[in-house]
């Protein structure tokens, strides 16, 4: 963590949220308590006076010298799903691992972007301390069925809606038998008396 939070610890206290405590000679002294009916999953350094925390209830933001919460992420605001157990900063974006999938944040401009099964992740569900960003800068994220990795520069979103192949038609639960592949059809007229 930034270097003057030294001597700081956040300790998670199951489903009742975490409290800062300060090492002072042999004892740990508490600073501030932040209840929540969450556990903590994970840390990450924001900037020098902030930190990441994902939850049981979704991404926090915590000022770690005035000591306040802020930026409080779930899925009303678009996460994958609200349980967080890793988060990875690239430059101005977040990639974090969920119960439901990864979200890429990026707060300038404000946009999440969900990478589900059909994105070609290992399973929607990832893992508690499953996730690294490796010498290569590669992000590796682990779930319960392997692991995805990636370098988060070069995942870029679909420019152009992919090409619709239609293999048959179906009209009153009947497959409709027109002499043509179905994928050839240019228009169909449907009567609907």
């Amino acid at each position: 963590f930034p270097s003057h939070d030294r001597g700081n610890i956040y300790v998670s206290r199951a489903f009742k949220g975490f409290a800062k405590y300060q090492l002072v000679g042999d004892s740990f002294v508490l600073i501030k308590s932040f209840p929540s009916q969450s556990s903590i999953k994970c840390f990450s350094k924001a900037d020098h006076e902030n930190i990441w925390i994902g939850t049981t209830n979704g991404l926090f933001q915590l000022n770690i010298v005035n000591n306040q919460i802020s930026n409080y992420l779930n899925t009303s605001n678009g996460l994958a799903n609200q349980y967080v157990y890793g988060i990875l900063p690239h430059g101005s974006s977040l990639w974090i691992s969920t119960n439901a999938g990864i979200s890429a944040i990026q707060f300038k401009p404000f946009s999440i972007n969900n990478f589900q099964l059909n994105d070609g992740l290992q399973s929607k569900e990832f893992n508690t301390y499953a996730f690294c960003k490796r010498a290569s800068g590669e992000f590796v994220f682990g779930g319960v069925n392997g692991m995805n990795y990636f370098l988060p520069a070069k995942v870029k979103p679909f420019k152009h809606d992919p090409p619709i192949h239609l293999e048959y038609v179906q009209i009153n639960d009947a497959t409709y038998q027109s002499g043509i592949n179905p994928g050839e059809l240019q228009a169909l007229s449907l009567d609907y008396a």
